[in-house]
């Protein structure tokens, strides 16, 4: 464990942040985000009191189960196929104006009809972009289905994992307090906010993630 020495807010703002991040990483848990647990138990053994060590080795079994749940899940396969759907898309959307520029080549060196070359743009910009947001919205509908299926079996498991989120965060307060540090200054993104011990700065738009900071009283 770190020891800090009295007024050292350098070394306790980086304490901070490893602690933030080894909320987020628990806070994702929940959401069965499939993750390796070793570099979240470097850090808690790195940087947490003995009883957040405890508690994460308890909790940890709960864990690698939610991630087995995902791991062993028919959806992997659609999901392997929805990846590789985005990656041909954003490169066709990418070398738009490179094939363009290629247009006038492929009419003369390969003497292509205007049809074809119209054809291949068609296929390039339009169907396979359209075709990977169509599957992703349909893997995307089966996810959300597959996880509710699993809140209800894992329902006590992840309590457990939030519980332990909310002791670091306390943890992480005592920190700034004793230290003195200016919560405005450790804001954080969190997939939920019921929580206690932060307050709601704002949240995502688009993302749907909540930027919170430590509730210092």
């Amino acid at each position: 464990m770190m020891i800090l020495k009295n007024g050292d807010s350098k070394k306790a703002q980086q304490k901070v942040d490893e602690l933030m991040k080894i909320i987020r990483w628990a806070d994702d848990y929940r959401v069965f985000k499939v993750a390796d647990t070793k570099h979240v138990e470097v850090s808690i053994q790195r940087i947490c009191p003995s009883h957040l060590v405890a508690k994460w080795k308890r909790v940890k079994k709960d864990v690698t189960a939610m991630n087995e749940a995902l791991t062993e899940s028919p959806l992997r396969r659609l999901i392997a196929i929805s990846t590789v759907m985005r990656s041909v898309a954003m490169t066709s959307i990418m070398g738009f104006v490179a094939l363009f520029i290629a247009v006038a080549f492929l009419k003369v060196s390969l003497n292509l009809s205007y049809f074809a070359v119209a054809a291949i743009v068609l296929f390039c910009l339009v169907i396979v972009p359209n075709s990977y947001l169509y599957l992703d919205r349909y893997v995307r509908i089966r996810i959300r289905e597959y996880h509710a299926s699993l809140e209800t079996k894992f329902s006590p498991r992840m309590e457990k994992v939030k519980d332990f989120a909310q002791d670091v965060i306390f943890y992480m307060n005592d920190v700034i307090r004793e230290y003195n540090l200016d919560p405005d200054k450790n804001k954080f993104r969190l997939r939920h906010c019921d929580y206690e011990g932060v307050v709601l700065v704002k949240k995502k738009r688009f993302s749907g993630l909540f930027v919170v900071k430590p509730l210092i009283k």
